[in-house]
């Protein structure tokens, strides 16, 4: 009997150690915010990859995350940093070289604060660019995508779409937006109340637009809210330009 009881002893007590060195290595170790939400807490929730190839472009989600008045860093600082949503969305270019980003996100609520910490290794190769386009600025490139546009009124909905460009251009200069996410959101509404549901017509040419900003963006072109105005006239010439051809 008591070799009986010996041995359920032994048993019981290799099921427990097995149990407390499965938990143990399977533990994920903590790396932003907490694994549970907060209950009425901050949490810093970033949602981003872990590695990206030199050319990509970096975007660090923080959508999920509970709080308001979010602040980063970033060591090293990479090129086209920006932030858009009031701080909610991170994006920025990989430069040319092996590197990695760390991202270090604060956002409070009440009297409560949390921090999150990301880190992005670059790797790879310079990626080459598409080969240049001599004189092929904003203003051609527009005229070149406006083709693939379908509107029954295309010539003034061009005229409309280059005049909601032209001022909010003016608009930039007049320093009347603080943050990039501001002067997108602004643009938004501006070329929505110049289209009205037309807008979704335009949708070829404004993703063209958007994937030369994300261009842009990588190179460290439009790093400024002011860097912006010059574009927003370039593509408001383009408009206008094309819609003369129409008339």
């Amino acid at each position: 009997m008591r070799r009986y009881i010996l041995w359920i002893s032994i048993v019981v007590i290799g099921i427990f150690l097995f149990a407390v060195m499965f938990i143990s290595t399977n533990r994920q170790d903590h790396v932003y915010g907490d694994e549970t939400p907060n209950e009425g807490g901050a949490e810093v929730n970033i949602q981003a990859p872990a590695k990206v190839k030199i050319g990509d472009l970096i975007i660090l989600d923080l959508s999920e995350s509970l709080g308001t008045g979010f602040d980063y860093k970033v060591e090293p600082v990479p090129p086209g940093l920006q932030t858009f949503n009031d701080g909610r969305v991170i994006i920025c270019g990989t430069g040319n070289k092996n590197v990695t980003y760390t991202f270090m996100v604060s956002c409070a609520l009440d009297n409560d604060s949390d921090i999150g910490i990301h880190k992005i290794k670059v790797t790879g190769s310079q990626a080459p660019g598409p080969p240049p386009e001599p004189g092929k600025n904003i203003v051609a490139k527009v005229k070149d995508w406006v083709v693939d546009v379908k509107a029954p009124n295309k010539r003034i909905d061009a005229i409309r779409l280059a005049q909601s460009f032209a001022s909010v251009a003016i608009i930039i200069e007049q320093d009347m937006f603080n943050t990039p996410a501001e002067l997108v959101q602004a643009t938004s509404t501006s070329n929505r109340d110049a289209l009205g549901t037309n807008i979704e017509n335009w949708k070829p040419l404004l993703d063209s637009l958007m994937q030369e900003l994300k261009a842009m963006v990588k190179l460290g072109k439009l790093s400024t809210v002011k860097d912006h105005a010059q574009v927003w006239k370039e593509v408001a010439q383009g408009l206008r330009e094309y819609a003369e051809t129409l008339e």
